[in-house]
């Protein structure tokens, strides 16, 4: 028998809540840049376009559109009802759009078996600067 007085309201919540599944297209070439999901997808565009909650290399891509006086399309290509359920979607069209995009795929959650070369790269700049100091330090490695 199901015990209903150990569920959270939030848990609830979360398990009736409709998630939007979207795409982040850029508007001159329709290409897909970003997967993700939300509960609701203007605020979500906004905050993609405002600067909240995206990652640096989303960031650089909207901001570089902002800069000629555009934004990116926003396309629903699934809505799910539960939490989990819309994360597991997402983790799939991730999987899905990214054997489509391949690299320029800006997503670093969710793609499989890959290390994207923009975290590699960052990855060797920080490596770098760490050096750097430990040189400017005097300090060996």
């Amino acid at each position: 028998m199901l015990r209903t007085d150990i569920v959270s309201v939030e848990f609830l919540r979360k398990s009736l809540t409709t998630y939007h599944l979207y795409l982040l297209r850029d508007p001159r070439t329709t290409e897909v840049r970003y997967v993700g999901c939300c509960e609701k997808p203007a605020a979500r565009l906004n905050g993609h376009v405002n600067g909240n909650y995206r990652s640096r290399h989303v960031a650089k891509w909207v901001d570089s559109l902002i800069a000629i006086g555009l934004r990116p399309d926003m396309d629903i290509v699934e809505t799910c009802v539960g939490k989990a359920n819309a994360l597991r979607r997402e983790k799939q069209l991730i999987a899905e759009w990214f054997a489509v995009c391949g690299q320029r795929l800006l997503n670093t959650f969710g793609v499989p078996d890959f290390f994207p070369v923009h975290r590699l790269e960052n990855s060797a700049i920080e490596l770098r600067r760490k050096i750097d100091r430990w040189d400017s330090l005097g300090l060996r490695y």
